[in-house]
């Protein structure tokens, strides 16, 4: 294959290349190529990564289901399923999941791939059998292990408002 061919990626539902929970959020790696990573996220109400940086990827974030609140900066807008957000490598943005009842459904292309999808690796508590019901695990990485490791990859947690 030349490096202008490219292949075609297919995946079923539940074949993503890992299922993690990070910070009480299931992230699903749903595709990672050489061109971009595609992960799928389930926030619960209350819930999202703290503010952050992307030292190499550009973001882009589509909501499939609930209602969250994106910071980019000191800006705060409404995204509700349909909304679409095109975040810049170098850019201070944290997404959270308004109050209510059931989870928040998200999916993020990261361009290049790489570095967000090892640092979900490398913290995240995978998730060992889908069959059964879904649910944070009580064994979660200390904060300062997952900051140590954010940074480590590029990705910078803020510990302060933004």
């Amino acid at each position: 294959m030349t490096k202008t061919e490219r292949r075609v990626a297919r995946q079923a539902r539940d074949e993503g290349k890992a299922a993690l929970w990070v910070l009480g959020e299931l992230h699903t790696i749903r595709v990672r190529d050489e061109a971009y990573a595609l992960l799928d996220s389930a926030t619960p109400p209350g819930g999202g990564l703290p503010p952050h940086i992307h030292r190499d990827q550009d973001e882009a974030i589509y909501i499939l289901n609930g209602e969250y609140t994106l910071v980019i900066e000191n800006e705060e807008s409404r995204m509700v399923p349909g909304s679409f957000a095109s975040i810049p490598r170098g850019t201070v943005h944290a997404l959270k999941k308004l109050a209510g009842d059931a989870p928040g459904l998200s999916l993020t292309i990261l361009t290049p791939p790489g570095a967000m999808e090892r640092f979900l690796e490398e913290v995240g508590v995978p998730v060992v059998d889908r069959s059964v019901s879904l649910a944070p695990p009580k064994d979660a990485p200390e904060m300062e292990d997952v900051v140590a490791s954010a940074r480590r990859h590029g990705i910078y947690l803020l510990t302060r408002p933004v």
